[in-house]
């Protein structure tokens, strides 16, 4: 009788391939959005197939020359024994990719948006205000409008009254979205309700010069100018100019971020190394911190959280936390428990900070109160791809992908 284990050992390999494919793809599609039912369902298949291989195999097997099992048979089968189970534990679990979550923490579907129909070109900022986000996209001289309950597209601005010209910060009020548009040298006003054109602000006056962040708070509407080391406050009411700040004393020096927190103004300075705060009812000069334990190094985000600063140093891979109250110091978050990889842009939510990670592909959540580490999200359901502008809602964080064309919704808990 002829000896057929090569042949077994074969259809064995097979089996045991399927069944490991299987157990991969089927934990993916609990967590992938909006590919999840697709690898669940391939996953399924490729699961249950391998076992009818496997099964069959050893139904059919006919006894080799030397009876009992070959030792690749063996190994083939508790291979494939070995991947249903850590198939199993990871359905079980429905652990998420790339993902340190503590022990009791669940969170719902992540969801990543993308594709033509979007408009996404260079995402770079991204406002909230309650109904809708809005996205400006920095190479294609666009905003993006979403729908913040779905996601879905709205509409995306372009051309025409718009002027935008490489749009980079974006802010909203309430009831208009203020957009500075860094190589026109101006800003744009629409209307928060409808994207509708209001105006667009430019000339001398204004002081303009790569308006790179816009932040709006109160009556009040601040843009820095990140080429000409000022600030400018405009009303939030009619777009009128109300004061440019520059000088000896304020020290700008690469503005490139800037937050309000109803009393104060915080804006980090790039080039400086350092943060100035400025009073929100006048604009004067407060205080400028630099040096020693603040360790700024090339500061790009900063947010106010109402009793604390937070401020994220992209060069030095740390953020630093600051007392709103007096600017003092608090702590420097930094090693590599908190995977910081050139942290850029920062959002709280109340209870957590929220950290984009720009060359590592991933986002740090940390609890507001302390600074702790809670997670660290990466991986390919979360579609990260050199992530950019990151704002909250309330029950959703929303980050923009620069180098993805795509944006990613994650639940705040």
């Amino acid at each position: 009788m002829p000896d057929d284990s090569g042949r077994q050992s074969g259809w064995y390999a097979v089996g045991a391939a399927l069944t490991a494919s299987g157990c991969a793809l089927f934990p993916l599609g609990l967590t992938t959005t909006p590919r999840s039912r697709t690898l669940q369902f391939l996953g399924l298949i490729a699961f249950v197939a391998g076992l009818a291989v496997i099964i069959c195999t050893m139904i059919a097997r006919r006894p080799p020359a030397t009876p009992g099992p070959t030792r690749f048979q063996i190994i083939t089968v508790v291979a494939s024994l070995l991947a249903m189970g850590v198939g199993g534990f990871a359905i079980f679990n429905q652990g998420q990719p790339g993902r340190s979550q503590p022990t009791g923490s669940s969170k719902k579907a992540v969801s990543v948006y993308s594709g033509d129909s979007y408009g996404f070109i260079v995402p770079w900022r991204i406002a909230v205000d309650g109904a809708h986000v809005w996205v400006t996209n920095k190479v294609g001289d666009s905003v993006t409008e979403l729908n913040a309950s779905d996601g879905s597209w709205a509409q995306t601005l372009v051309g025409g009254s718009y002027g935008f010209g490489a749009p980079e910060g974006i802010a909203v009020d309430g009831t208009h979205v203020w957009i500075g548009n860094s190589d026109g040298d101006t800003v744009t006003e629409l209307n928060a309700s409808d994207g509708s054109w209001v105006q667009t602000l430019s000339g001398a006056s204004y002081g303009f010069n790569d308006p790179h962040a816009i932040t709006a708070g109160g009556p009040n509407v601040w843009v820095a100018n990140n080429l000409s080391n000022s600030v400018t406050e405009l009303n939030a009411s009619d777009g009128s100019w109300v004061r440019t700040l520059s000088g000896g004393s304020y020290r700008f020096a690469g503005p490139s971020a800037i937050a309000v927190d109803g009393t104060h103004v915080w804006v980090t300075n790039w080039t400086g190394d350092s943060v100035t705060e400025l009073n929100a009812d006048d604009g004067s000069w407060v205080r400028t911190l630099s040096g020693g334990s603040y360790r700024f190094d090339d500061p790009e985000g900063i947010v106010v959280d109402g009793t604390h600063v937070w401020v994220t140093n992209s060069g030095g891979d740390t953020v630093t936390e600051l007392n709103a109250s007096d600017g003092s110091w608090v702590q420097t978050l930094s090693g590599a428990s908190y995977r910081f990889d050139d942290p850029w842009k920062i959002a709280v939510d109340g209870t957590h900070i929220w950290v984009t990670n720009n060359l590592g592909d991933s986002v740090t959540e940390l609890n507001a109160s302390d600074g702790s580490w809670v997670q660290t999200l990466s991986g390919g359901s979360y579609g990260f791809n050199a992530p950019q502008g990151i704002a909250v809602d309330g029950t959703d964080v929303w980050v923009t992908n620069d180098a993805g064309n795509s944006v990613t919704e994650l639940p705040t808990g």
